[in-house]
């Protein structure tokens, strides 16, 4: 089965007085992600993987779930690649708006964390 790999970003705004991250608008975030999924066949559920300083969108699960006909989507948060000044829970404030992106940019209903 051949699967697709779709790269796309997007901004959302925080109000911070720290901007713990280098280069940037002042409150805004901007964060990138990788939508992997079967050529053919639409979803309404998408699995979704993210990691704190992410890279995963290559793992093999990621690509093998792609291939058995799910959708995913690897998040990667603020923080790629480069963990010195991570906040985790700004990393869940990156997960929670790529979620609400996924779902009103691809309609997905439903969201499994996959992890």
């Amino acid at each position: 089965m051949r699967i697709l790999r779709e790269p796309y970003g997007y901004a959302y705004a925080e109000n911070s007085r720290l901007k713990e991250t280098y280069g940037g608008p002042e409150g805004q975030v901007f964060v990138e992600c990788m939508r992997i999924r079967p050529e053919e066949g639409e979803s309404k559920t998408v699995i979704l993987f993210s990691h704190p300083i992410g890279g995963g969108s290559f793992l093999p699960m990621v690509t093998a779930l792609a291939k058995a006909g799910r959708h995913v989507i690897y998040c990667n948060t603020r923080y790629r690649g480069n963990d010195t000044a991570l906040i985790l829970e700004k990393c869940v404030l990156d997960l929670g708006a790529c979620i609400a992106d996924l779902k009103d940019r691809f309609g997905y209903e439903k969201v499994v964390l996959g992890g």
